[in-house]
């Protein structure tokens, strides 16, 4: 990776390279060059173009940090001494409302900057879509006839949302960010909140980053209706609370596939079994208030 970096022309000399974890979903990078410190992210395709476009509007913003250098594989930028909010020892609240700040400040600003944005670089959420990416070649025949057969029915319940008639009675569709890890979220040492990893961002109700927010950490259920206020205060805007908890069922279900998945690559990491196990159970928990009954059970597919 050493040698990787040292080639780009925004560097004269990298002198140290470390990898850097944290819940990022691709390979990033601290990098020491010119006597400088940098954040090195790999990203290619489709991600690559969302994200930069993205962070160029929200970094104009002082959203996130400015990116110095890309190409067809790289994003540099500005590397920030910060704990993420993940880690960082302060109460769940704080947690929460700072995250609800950046998200409601993320939806205003690009809507905003609508005439900046490519739409053909930000696709719309496709429920279906988007569990058939998660599928790996070792998810077992039942696991993946099970899950698609829950994507069906969530994608059901939550279809009206993005038809004509409905969008207006719930919510315009924002762009969203989609993965609202409080380990995605920066705070610097004078307590600046940054956003960061913008490259599953797309089209849907805001109900659907409220639901990752309250799913990816394993944010109580009883906080449901605060986060709610916290994001209506900020916005005006009002939440469609029926459909947030359908969106919560799709987060849960996604996001233990995508630990579940991990794990299984991962040289059977246990942390990433029991993170799965959380999302699953949630799900399943969760699933059983509802009238309309979900079945399978998703921690059945867990061994």
């Amino acid at each position: 990776m050493l040698k990787s970096l040292s080639a780009l022309p925004c560097f004269n000399q990298v002198t140290a390279v470390a990898a850097i974890s944290g819940g990022f979903s691709h390979a990033c990078f601290k990098v020491e060059a010119d006597n400088v410190c940098y954040f090195a992210k790999m990203i290619t395709g489709h991600q690559l173009e969302t994200e930069l476009m993205l962070a160029n509007i929200t970094a104009s913003n002082n959203l996130t940090p400015s990116i110095l250098y890309h190409d067809e594989q790289w994003l540099i930028s500005h590397y920030i001494e910060e704990e993420n909010l993940a880690v960082k020892k302060i109460p769940l609240i704080e947690k929460i409302t700072t995250s609800i700040k950046l998200m409601s400040t993320f939806h205003r600003l690009i809507a905003s900057s609508s005439c900046q944005i490519n739409a053909e670089k930000i696709s719309t959420l496709d429920i279906t879509d988007t569990i058939n990416v998660l599928f790996h070649h070792n998810n077992s025949p039942a696991l993946i006839t099970g899950v698609t057969k829950l994507g069906r029915e969530i994608a059901t319940l939550i279809a009206p949302s993005f038809s004509t008639e409905m969008r207006d009675k719930i919510n315009n569709l924002v762009c969203c960010h989609s993965d609202m890890n409080f380990s995605n979220i920066l705070s610097d040492k004078n307590n600046h909140a940054w956003l960061i990893d913008f490259e599953y961002a797309c089209f849907a109700p805001a109900e659907f980053d409220l639901a990752m927010l309250i799913a990816v950490n394993n944010i109580p259920k009883s906080l449901i209706g605060t986060i709610i206020n916290l994001y209506q205060q900020q916005t005006a805007k009002s939440i469609n609370e029926e459909l947030l908890h359908y969106f919560m069922l799709f987060c849960y279900l996604i996001n233990g596939l995508w630990y579940y998945n991990q794990y299984k690559i991962a040289i059977k990491d246990k942390k990433l079994l029991t993170l799965a196990k959380q999302q699953w159970q949630q799900f399943d928990e969760m699933s059983a208030k509802f009238t309309v009954m979900i079945k399978p059970k998703l921690t059945a597919f867990i061994d």
